[in-house]
């Protein structure tokens, strides 16, 4: 009952300051623009599996390691050969010894397919990589859809023609099986299933080989489908691949997750996160006002319980706003699009989670000062120091990928007698070393947002995970990456810490 009497009193509050008011006019903009939003599916299905066929004709020219690429055959690798044994058995020996962990990392990466090595940059890196230019020979001769329906949940019949040996640059024994493991696969994820494989046995080009494929429909084809997207009802269009190739926005997927990732959750919950820290800064130092805490205290409440009640209030309003905008946002999206992706909704827990954070160093600020003006400067320094960390350890794990992927080609360079080359890893630097430090102790609230938008990346992209195998990136990504159950609990230490503090502060001080 004594919470309930401070939930109202509150409420009194909040209704006077307009944050309601506020907050609501920024949910209701958000639903408003999402219910102009429209989804269309185009009839493009030539496009899209002739994209799948070149993706798996070869690699693509987006980011892999330089030069990562199997050591010579043939001819070459005979002369290479002899050359190094002119120099040594026994130098030749340490430099095939120092280079066995680079070659398996490229075996690996070269057998999983197009793609793969974008996986450090997640499905969204997999993704980009699937309409960049591809080197290798694959052409899409006949797309037949089932039914006659050119659209994502059709089933197709298609006609590819290949070359003879792409199944060797791929490191698969034939062209069945390339096709069979590697069609349809962008980086780890499936975006339709093969049904069959069946090669003619008559070609034209004697170099080259045609299959008649069978494949289904996945979740991530329809994600991956191009849709014409436009807003305020169809009067501007966005993204229309209707007389042009096709590009990554194109996919429906990829439209949601520029909406849902970078709009509401990069800009539209960061703007309401940082208004409802602005507008519940003054509750805590108003009820330490002169006048207004005396009745208070008069109370048969505790003083602890008394700022622990005030805290949870404004807490509990600011959780009901971001259920009713977020929620409603999703509602909206899903259902203009048909697209009904859960990962949206984690960002829910995620702003309360932050929030919460930041309440507590505004209500530490508000005891120890009684100043909202100071509670509220407080805890925006925090969250833009923080803000500026996050980004400076993403600097130092990203240098790190790099300077292995460069290291892993050096290697694969390097004659035999060379010295080896070693640069210094960021991370073992003293800047490096003092980013990690500060990242490890102090609260990691952008780790947790960050896991969120890998979820919704897979959400929207593909819809399910699939693993190909252990994760061959991981060489290279290092021991660094975050654990969100580790930055929620360092997190939610840090804020139970503040909020302790206060409690103490206020109990054993003068009203």
């Amino acid at each position: 009952m004594q919470f309930l009497a401070m939930m109202r009193d509150g409420f009194r509050e909040a209704m006077d300051a307009r944050v309601f008011w506020v907050i609501g006019f920024v949910g209701m903009v958000l639903v408003a623009l999402g219910a102009t939003l429209s989804f269309q599916p185009l009839p493009l299905g030539k496009k899209v599996f002739a994209t799948h066929v070149a993706n798996l004709a070869g690699n693509s020219n987006s980011f892999r390691p330089p030069q990562m690429a199997e050591p010579a055959a043939g001819k070459d690798a005979e002369v290479a050969q002899e050359k190094g044994k002119e120099k040594g058995k026994e130098k030749e020996g340490e430099k095939e010894s120092g280079k066995g962990a680079a070659k398996e990392v490229v075996r690996e990466n070269n057998r999983r397919g197009p793609g793969r090595a974008m996986t450090a940059s997640g499905p969204m890196g997999a993704f980009m990589s699937l309409f960049s230019k591809k080197e290798g020979e694959a052409e899409l001769l006949e797309s037949t859809p089932d039914q006659g329906v050119d659209g994502p949940e059709s089933k197709w019949s298609l006609k590819v023609k290949v070359s003879s040996d792409l199944a060797k640059t791929r490191s698969k024994p034939d062209n069945t099986t390339l096709i069979r493991d590697l069609f349809g696969k962008v980086g780890e994820f499936s975006v339709f299933q093969v049904d069959s494989v069946t090669k003619q046995e008559k070609s034209d080009d004697p170099n080259s080989e045609v299959y008649l494929i069978e494949v289904s429909p996945l979740p991530g084809l329809l994600r991956t489908w191009p849709h014409k997207f436009s807003i305020f009802f169809g009067s501007v269009t966005i993204f229309d691949a209707t007389n042009r190739p096709l590009m990554p926005f194109d996919g429906l997927g990829q439209q949601l997750l520029l909406i849902e990732s970078y709009l509401v959750a990069g800009i539209g919950t960061w703007v309401c996160l940082l208004l409802s820290v602005a507008l519940t800064a003054f509750f805590i130092p108003g009820m330490l006002r002169k006048g207004t805490i005396e009745p208070l205290l008069v109370r048969p409440i505790s003083r602890w319980r008394l700022l622990l009640y005030k805290y949870l209030g404004c807490l509990l309003f600011v959780a009901t706003g971001a259920v009713g905008i977020l929620g409603s946002v999703w509602l909206v999206l899903s259902a203009h699009s048909g697209l009904w992706g859960y990962a949206f909704l984690g960002l829910i827990p995620v702003l309360i989670f932050y929030y919460a954070f930041l309440h507590s160093i505004s209500t530490l600020g508000a005891v120890i000062t009684r100043s909202a003006v100071f509670s509220l400067v407080i805890a925006c320094i925090c969250w833009l120091s923080l803000s500026i960390l996050q980004g400076l350890y993403t600097m130092v794990i990203t240098a790190d990928q790099v300077n292995k992927a460069v290291e892993i080609a050096k290697t694969l360079e390097r004659k035999a007698g060379e010295p080896e080359e070693k640069a210094i890893p960021l991370s073992q630097t003293y800047f490096g070393q003092t980013v990690l430090f500060l990242h490890q102790w102090l609260p990691r609230p952008g780790d947790i947002d960050s896991s969120v938008r890998e979820l919704l990346e897979v959400d929207l992209l593909v819809g399910s995970k699939e693993k190909n195998g252990p994760d061959l990136m991981a060489l290279i990504e290092g021991p660094h990456k975050p654990d969100w159950r580790e930055s929620s609990a360092i997190t939610a230490a840090y804020t139970a810490l503040f909020l302790v503090l206060s409690c103490i502060i206020f109990t054993n001080r003068d009203p």
